[in-house]
């Protein structure tokens, strides 16, 4: 394991399935995610999705498709007139 003052560390992992080539392997930081979300709540930080196009990560069913699989929202934008000022 870590020895004190050592800058790396490593985890070696046993899954339960395979991990598809590219994809994240991703852990809960406690035993389940009720415990988990306390988690985060105490140290007053927010879950993120972590996955990516590129290096995706595993989702359950209940949190839907990853934002970067979402259609882009279209944003409104206010022009600008030819005075300068912004149009409502």
């Amino acid at each position: 394991l870590l020895k004190g003052g050592e800058k790396l560390a490593a985890v070696v992992f046993q899954t339960l399935r395979p991990v598809p080539k590219n994809w994240q392997l991703d852990m809960m930081y406690n035993k389940d995610e009720k415990s988990t979300d306390e988690f985060f709540q105490e140290r007053g930080l927010t879950r993120g999705d972590v996955g990516t196009k590129k290096y995706p990560a595993e989702r359950k069913k209940k949190a839907g498709p990853p934002a970067w699989k979402m259609p882009k929202r279209a944003t409104s934008v206010m022009k600008k007139g030819k005075t300068g000022k912004k149009n409502s």
